[in-house]
């Protein structure tokens, strides 16, 4: 009998961890990169899937990037770009090139299209918040940015890809190292939450 018990609470936890995660899908990218989604069904909840950015190393081994992804991932070269939820919920625009630690290139995509424009850089930067992103007939990147506070109107701003390494040497030299057990090692040209001072 009590064979019979155990054998049915195992199979009770065993359903109740299919209820939990619905399974992982691997899309191989260019460059060793992966996409990685998960969909996870709650009971009774709605279907969420979480989708990751992930490179596999030179002896084959799956290192994740990023674990929140909200775009199409971008390659040229071996470096992607993508935007992703950082600690603080914010979503920002990355740029990675493995084994080196993923890059905020957010400020530096809105500060010069806002220098360029006469528009108050910080301010202008303070308030960005990038929608969506695709890739131009032209093979340029071409993000959709709302602006917080009504500082500017949305706007789709154009990004080279002749203009990524330079956006990412900046960040490399002047950023702030975000660290946090889900997301990595990270560098910003914004403090992350715990190293901002006061606004």
């Amino acid at each position: 009998m009590r064979r019979v018990q155990l054998g049915l609470t195992a199979g009770i936890t065993f359903l109740w961890f299919l209820a939990g995660c619905g399974g992982t899908v691997v899309k191989p990218l260019s460059d060793g990169y992966e996409e990685v989604a998960v969909t996870y069904r709650g009971m009774g909840e709605p279907e969420m899937t979480q989708h990751k950015l992930a490179h596999r190393d030179t002896q084959g081994r799956q290192v994740i990037i990023w674990p929140w992804v909200f775009s199409d991932i971008f390659i040229h070269d071996g470096v992607a770009v993508f935007l992703g939820e950082d600690l603080g919920h914010d979503v920002r625009l990355f740029a990675v090139k493995p084994p080196e630690v993923p890059l905020d290139i957010t400020s530096q995509v809105v500060g010069g299209w806002a220098q360029e424009s006469g528009w108050n850089v910080p301010a202008t930067t303070a308030a960005a918040a990038p929608i969506g992103g695709k890739q131009t007939g032209e093979g340029d990147l071409e993000f959709y940015f709302e602006f917080s506070g009504g500082v500017q109107p949305g706007t789709n701003l154009v990004v080279k890809w002749s203009q990524v390494p330079d956006m990412m040497g900046h960040v490399r030299a002047h950023g702030v190292e975000g660290k946090d057990r889900k997301f990595g090692r990270y560098l910003t040209e914004e403090a992350p939450p715990g190293l901002r001072g006061p606004r």
